[in-house]
């Protein structure tokens, strides 16, 4: 695991010493560049005179050529025994400094006031950190009419600081000041003519003032042009595209021609170079078909990504989609949640003068139609509807919700024909798999329409790989609630015999929604890096386009596992299973650091430990369901740690797979009930048990019309068979009549209330 990195990037066309630290690298260790193109990197000795290397420390020459692009980059550590996290490494234009203050055993005055201010010469970028509350103030001395530009970076290259930034004159007064700035996300930019020759005063801060454990930065400050917006805000890698910058500084838009095929296949965006300028903005990287606000000509079409702004104030964009009744659309508009873009996108979908459904702005009207709309809480709008009778087209808008318009107000839209779907997302950003040992994945899908179970897998798996879980069951509609996001856990687990190596897997889920195959492939985050403060969400870098880094390594000192069947079946509400787990081929010299333990619940699951609970070697223990456990498969993995020597190993059992089914149900009936008035008949037909539910079971016939009654019977143990003995008045209405037959039972020792299962309709006849 990497901690820090020091320094955090380097002017193209320099050579820096590069020092990593951390924890387990092994001296040796070779320094992943990625597709980083022209960085190249020789290991340093950094250890005392007996050729010994501080542990958790490790250096390279890292060599930066002069035709390097500028942006940023992850590098890791890989070795035999892993791989580590990626750490993101920045190449810049201009010379670089360190802030004193930071240095190591430095006695340089701590630059927090304008009198202990350090100077600094543009142009330069300077490499710094805030530690806790503080500000850091760099003095730098312009003329008259010189352009003063000041960027950081620090969430763009995996820092926790939420950078705020302020140009002060020589009196202190505040002349500009940038928090968010426009095309860079959470980070900081600002750029002011100064009024005067004489010294001004740029200071950096965190917007909250917090305490970070990532707390560098990288400051820019220079005279030079950029631009904070391109259009279109992406493109399709398979073809270039002409583009245009503006926005920034730029006296006017400037045009150039983009070509994404030499960008990496996995990525999702890029950085793209502003001409003329060192400066460069995000740009989406698109997979298919991607047209202009002008090539559509108002039309859209199945999957094609149209990009378009609204140029003007108040303006509404407005397209037409050719549309056959009871189809199912998914539409999706991206715009300022995009690093360049300052729409705040509304999607309205209409018919014919109505309204079918709105996202960005509130709910939506409520119709019949609509599958599911979201609004301000998602990360971008998007709808799923089916066609409304007699609708052979569509009227998609798209509009800003404050009415603003201009240059940056682009946007993103595609309308797909397709049902319920969802997204994935993977939560770890790289895994370790031991030689004969297993890892969890964790995969959070957000479902946007489909409720159904989701199996993950790994697409094309290595043969040497077992892959087991990864079961999403389907949503609980209890309480008439929906869950949005939900999480699925996938176990890797590689055979004794895996070959260590490098590998990138490609997680995907599977679905069927209405007879249609739904498959999604997952995204990773890059990195994590976690930030301090109530609410705040960590820092990823999704845009690296990083499926799974893994790495097979060798063998742990021990392994867990399920001494009975890994896959067992569970009747909700109705009794239990046990699961036996030990402890084996564990190492002499390896101690228990954390034993197994069980949480009294899984997911919708009781567990409780059994006599003879052992968490260092072995044990057993029992698994419960009730009338609120979901349908579908589950899965439960073990851990422990062992200690070897000053390391620790966590241990992962491969996963047991529970199939929670209905213990019971009611049979379709076979035939219906004649009955004449005044007269008596006997209502036969069964219900079906699971061998292991023995509970009673009431049937009863519900809905039934004045002047009937049929008696409710009940089923003991092994009984499936069942008669309901009905009667009709002498003045029961004639004719036949619909009703419900429906069999309920309290499903556990600890439930007190019955729980019915899925009625079976039935007709009853009633003559003279």
């Amino acid at each position: 695991m990497l901690s820090s990195m020091e320094p955090r990037g380097a002017q193209a066309g320099s050579a820096v010493r590069l020092v990593l630290k951390g924890t387990r690298l092994v001296a040796g260790a070779r320094l992943d560049l990625g597709a980083a193109p022209g960085l190249s990197a020789t290991p340093l000795a950094i250890g005392p005179s007996d050729g010994t290397e501080p542990a958790g420390k490790l250096a390279y020459l890292m060599e930066v050529a002069p035709s390097a692009a500028a942006g940023v980059y992850p590098l890791r550590v890989e070795s035999n025994e892993g791989i580590s996290n990626a750490l993101l490494f920045s190449i810049g234009r201009f010379p670089t400094a360190a802030e004193e203050e930071s240095l190591p055993e430095s006695e340089a005055p701590a630059n927090d006031f304008r009198h202990t201010a350090q100077q600094v010469h543009p142009p330069v970028t300077v490499e710094g950190r805030l530690r806790g509350a503080e500000r850091d103030i760099y003095r730098v001395r312009a003329a008259k009419g010189r352009t003063l530009v000041a960027e950081v970076e620090a969430r763009r290259i995996g820092s926790a600081i939420d950078p705020n930034l302020e140009l002060l004159d020589s009196s202190g007064l505040v002349r500009a000041r940038s928090a968010d700035a426009s095309g860079l996300g959470l980070d900081a930019r600002l750029s002011m003519v100064a009024p005067e020759d004489g010294d001004y005063f740029v200071v950096v801060r965190d917007e909250r003032y917090s305490d970070q454990a990532a707390d560098f930065y990288r400051l820019t400050v220079g005279d030079y042009r950029y631009a904070d917006t391109v259009y279109p805000l992406g493109w399709g890698r398979h073809s270039p595209v002409e583009v245009e910058f503006s926005g920034g500084n730029l006296p006017q838009a400037v045009e150039s021609s983009v070509d994404l095929s030499g960008v990496s296949p996995s990525a999702t965006e890029t950085w793209v170079p502003v001409p003329g300028t060192p400066a460069s903005v995000p740009f989406v990287v698109g997979q298919g078909l991607e047209v202009s606000e002008g090539r559509a000509s108002g039309t859209l079409r199945d999957g094609v990504v149209v990009n378009g702004r609204i140029r003007n104030v108040g303006e509404r964009d407005e397209y037409i989609l050719p549309v056959r009744a009871g189809e199912e659309w998914a539409f999706e508009l991206r715009s300022g949640e995009l690093p360049g873009s300052a729409l705040y996108g509304v999607l309205e979908i209409a018919h014919d003068g109505g309204v079918l459904a709105v996202a960005g702005k509130h709910a939506g009207d409520p119709n019949p139609y609509v599958i599911s709309t979201t609004g301000q809480t998602a990360s971008f709008p998007f709808v799923n509807l089916a066609v409304p009778p007699g609708a052979d087209e569509l009227r998609v808008s798209v509009e800003d919700l404050l009415g603003r318009g201009g240059p940056g107000f682009a946007y993103r839209l595609v309308a797909r024909q397709q049902g319920p779907d969802f997204l994935l997302r993977i939560s770890e950003p790289f895994l370790n798999i031991p030689s004969g040992g297993s890892v969890v994945v964790t995969v959070t899908a957000e479902r946007r329409g489909y409720f159904g179970p989701i199996q993950l897998y790994v697409q094309d798996a290595p043969t040497d790989l077992r892959v087991s879980g990864g079961h999403i069951p389907p949503t609980s509609r209890l309480n008439n609630t929906l869950a949005r996001f939900e999480n699925g856990q996938l176990t890797l687990s590689s055979l004794p015999t895996a070959e260590p190596r490098r590998l990138s897997l490609v997680i995907r889920g599977r679905a069927t929604e209405a007879g249609k195959d739904l498959d999604r492939r997952a995204t990773g985050p890059g990195i994590v890096v976690p930030v301090k403060g109530e609410g705040q969400a960590p820092v990823k870098a999704e845009w690296l386009g990083l499926d799974l880094p893994v790495r097979i390594t060798p063998p742990q000192a021990g392994r867990l596992e399920f001494l009975t069947e890994r896959r067992m079946k569970l009747v909700k509400g109705g009794g239990g299973l046990t699961a036996q787990w030990a402890l084996l081929d564990r190492r002499p010299d390896a101690q228990i650091a954390n034993k197994v333990d069980i949480p009294r619940n899984a997911g919708s699951l009781r567990l409780r430990k059994m006599d003879g609970w052992d968490g260092s070697k072995g044990g057993k223990f029992r698994i419960f369901s009730h009338e609120r456990t979901s349908l579908g498969t589950m899965n439960l993995n073990l851990r422990a740690s062992l200690r070897i020597a000053d390391r620790e190993q966590q241990l992962i059992s491969r996963p047991l797979e529970v199939e929670v089914v209905e213990g019971y149900g009611i049979n379709p009936l076979q035939q219906g009930l004649e009955l004449a008035q005044g007269g008596d008949g006997t209502w036969r037909g069964s219900i079906w048990r699971e061998d292991v539910f023995r509970r009673t079971v009431s049937v009863s016939a519900t809905g039934l019309p004045a002047g009937i009654r049929c008696e409710t019977t009940e089923l003991e143990g092994e009984q499936t068979e069942f008669e309901l003995a009905c009667s009709a008045s002498t003045d029961a209405p004639i004719g036949e009549h619909d009703v419900d037959v429906k069999a309920e039972s309290v499903l556990s020792d600890e439930g007190t209330t019955p729980y019915p299962a899925d009625p079976a309709n039935g007709r009853i006849t009633v003559r003279r």
